[in-house]
């Protein structure tokens, strides 16, 4: 049951260990921040908060209140639209963790994407290499020694041969094919951090005009407002 303090004035306050609150807000960065799941810098990005919750009533009307925050995660624009539009779908977005029962976790480490891959490609490299390098050595060995060839021994440089062969046949291309697509997920990344950053451009611009000319809404007059990257202008009509 919640629990309730009421007034003498009629004012209750109630709180119970299921009431929380849920909020979602817009940052906007003077530098870039790492985020998980991402494998750039991020200027504009989301933050979700979940606190504690007290219900007042007071004047035949319900408040809520928020308390002691729970958790908050900060997430780019690309992670929260794929968040809200991929329901039930896996394990969900992955999303970096800033705040955990009132604590500031530490700052999520960055991971460059073209190093990882390159460290997996010349570590394939190497042993496809190796694989060549083994083959070699059992058949100079063999002809070294002037013998002619069994079947045992045949099988074995041929089988060597095939493992070199499939190493540089099967890694390379599926590392090509990750490599692609990591690109053109870092590629939308960027392309909605530009995005957002020019939104957010554009409704500042705005609220900056309406600021200097509040009257210009209500009197149905036009508010000039720059566009971004021309000359020109556009106009919010009241």
């Amino acid at each position: 049951m919640p629990s309730v303090d009421t007034s003498k004035w009629n004012e209750s306050k109630s709180t119970h260990e299921s009431y929380a609150q849920l909020s979602f807000s817009r940052n906007q960065r003077s530098s870039g921040v790492h985020l998980y799941g991402s494998s750039i810098e991020h200027i504009n990005t989301i933050t979700m908060r979940i606190c504690r919750s007290e219900l007042q009533r007071d004047l035949s009307r319900e408040w809520y209140f928020g308390g002691e925050q729970l958790i908050e995660v900060e997430m780019s624009q690309a992670q929260f639209a794929e968040a809200i539009t991929s329901m039930n779908c896996g394990d969900g977005v992955p999303v970096t963790l800033t705040r955990f029962q009132g604590k500031i976790t530490e700052r999520c480490p960055f991971e460059d994407q073209r190093n990882k891959f390159a460290e997996d490609f010349r570590t394939d490299c190497e042993e496809g290499t190796q694989a060549i390098n083994d083959a070699l050595e059992k058949v100079e060995a063999l002809f070294v020694s002037g013998k002619a060839l069994n079947k045992s021994e045949k099988s074995q440089v041929i089988e060597l041969l095939h493992k070199a062969q499939k190493s540089y046949q099967d890694s390379i291309p599926f590392l090509s094919k990750q490599f692609n697509q990591a690109m053109d997920k870092t590629t939308t990344q960027a392309k909605s951090e530009i995005e957002a950053f020019t939104q957010n451009r554009i409704i500042s611009l705005a609220q900056g005009e309406i600021l200097k000319n509040p009257n210009a809404l209500i009197g149905g007059q036009a508010v000039s407002v720059p566009c971004i990257g021309t000359t020109e202008t556009d106009t919010l009509d009241g």
